[in-house]
């Protein structure tokens, strides 16, 4: 330490390699929090969330499975697409259609955003947005790539089903 008039200066040498905890503002501590969000996302694959294409309603489920082992006796579509992707904002309106024809059908329709799921997207095999599967009884039936009209999807569905 070192007094020069009435200010006082501290001089100090450290080793910030031989602390235990990161520094602030160094590479490590983002780095540690990366790698902790990839631990708890990996962690966290039972409590994933799927929602119905309507926006105002909202369902949670434990895991994909869960989603259809609760909807069994129902035929389930679901939309595999992303937030940022224009066809698929364009699909999510033509399917909100197709939930109104077919209603009566016990058909849920059901969204998958691929960017926050990407391991449903893999385990199904989606290699191009949007793509819309049908489920029946935990199975898949039909799938269908790119975007298409509600009245081509609902003639799709009443077929697979009838």
């Amino acid at each position: 330490q070192q007094q020069h008039g009435k200010k006082r200066t501290t001089t100090t040498t450290s080793s910030w390699f031989m602390s235990s905890r990161p520094l602030e503002g160094t590479w490590e501590r983002p780095l540690r929090l990366s790698l902790e969000r990839i631990m708890q996302s990996s962690m966290r694959r039972e409590k994933t969330q799927y929602y119905p294409t309507d926006r105002l309603e909202a369902t949670r489920f434990r895991s994909f499975d869960d989603m259809l082992d609760s909807h069994h006796d129902d035929a389930v579509l679901v939309s595999f697409g992303s937030k940022m992707c224009g066809p698929c904002r364009l699909m999510q309106k033509e399917l909100d259609s197709v939930r109104n024809v077919l209603a009566d059908n016990n058909l849920k329709v059901f969204g998958v955003d691929t960017e926050r799921f990407p391991s449903l997207g893999a385990r199904f095999q989606v290699s191009g947005l949007p793509t819309v599967m049908l489920f029946k009884q935990g199975k898949v039936l039909h799938k269908m790539e790119g975007l298409h009209k509600a009245d081509d999807v609902v003639e799709q569905v009443r077929n697979l089903l009838s």
